[in-house]
């Protein structure tokens, strides 16, 4: 149903699933972009709680957070504005 409606959703809460493994917000808004999708409010709210940011920061290498960031700029066309947009919106343009 996801698929069809072109919404981006975790299968946990997404506090949970981003506790577990930061850089899933990052592949979240990559996918987004890449696709052309939305991104569930769930993963919006969850982004924006300040200790995810922190998480990121401290969980995962500055070296994979780039390599993120290198494959949302990757995507051509309007994508990576698309995926620019996302980090702000998500608060992580600061990570």
């Amino acid at each position: 149903e996801d698929l069809r409606k072109g919404r981006i959703r975790t299968p946990l809460p997404p506090a949970e699933t981003f506790e577990d493994d930061p850089l899933r917000i990052l592949r979240a808004a990559r996918f987004a972009a890449r696709l052309g999708f939305e991104v569930d409010e769930a993963i919006v709210k969850a982004s924006r709680e300040p200790r995810m940011a922190s998480l990121l920061a401290g969980k995962v290498s500055r070296e994979r957070v780039g390599i993120e960031v290198d494959k949302m700029f990757a995507a051509g066309s309007d994508r990576p504005l698309k995926a620019l947009e996302l980090l702000d919106s998500l608060n992580l343009l600061d990570v």
